[in-house]
């Protein structure tokens, strides 16, 4: 049996199923889904909710991270790449111009 979680989730059960309407991503629903597990259940440890989501437990660390120190809307807002094109090269760019 692992630790208990003693994760603090800010918004209440209500509050956090508001958030399912406003939601778009999947990888955000899945986020939105985690804090729901760790609300509503709060006594299982973070390998058991990691099982019962599916969620590799070195993610589910780092998306509790990201929503202790950065907040709810920070933490459900889709992620940007950041990357560049690998279908729209330079030179097509260069013939778009």
């Amino acid at each position: 049996m692992g630790r208990i979680s003693q994760i603090e989730i800010k918004e209440d059960l209500e509050t956090l199923n508001n958030y399912k309407s406003h939601v778009r991503s999947y990888k955000s629903s899945r986020k939105l889904e985690l804090l729901l597990v760790i609300s509503s259940d709060n006594n299982r440890s973070l390998g058991d909710i990691s099982k019962h989501l599916s969620i590799d437990y070195s993610t589910l660390h780092r998306w509790l991270r990201t929503y202790r120190e950065e907040g709810i809307e920070k933490y459900l807002m889709p992620s940007s790449r950041n990357r560049a094109s690998k279908i729209i090269t330079p030179d097509i760019h260069k013939e778009l111009e």
